[in-house]
């Protein structure tokens, strides 16, 4: 089943295109929170309304791997630029999901409803 109106939060450092990012996001019928991972390092520093996933440039990642809400992680959405290698881990529990640049807004949606899909 996947959340509808899921509140997403969309990690603006070194992102680029975020508006773009944050337009297809919305079109895609989801509300999304903007932040900088310097304001979000830990779980506890996260808003009070929770985000049901996290969108962020690769680069942040070990700033988000790990967060939690109720006792179970909070999904990430990795994205990076197109002449970017990204190192990819197998080895965590949480549902993470990479995208390069370009992207279109039923791919980027696709993924989003994937990671948001209750297991």
């Amino acid at each position: 089943m996947i959340l509808l109106n899921a509140k997403i939060l969309l990690v603006k450092d070194e992102l680029n295109d975020v508006v773009a990012i944050e337009a297809m996001i919305e079109e895609s019928g989801y509300e999304t929170l903007r932040a900088s991972a310097a304001e979000h390092k830990n779980s506890a520093q996260l808003p009070k309304n929770y985000p049901a996933l996290i969108v962020c440039h690769y680069s942040q990642k070990e700033n988000f791997s790990g967060v939690q809400m109720n006792g179970s992680h909070i999904p990430i959405l990795l994205i990076s630029d197109a002449d970017e290698k990204m190192v990819i881990s197998a080895s965590s529990t949480q549902k993470i999901a990479y995208l390069t640049h370009p992207f279109s807004k039923m791919v980027l949606k696709t993924v989003i409803d994937m990671l948001l899909t209750s297991q």
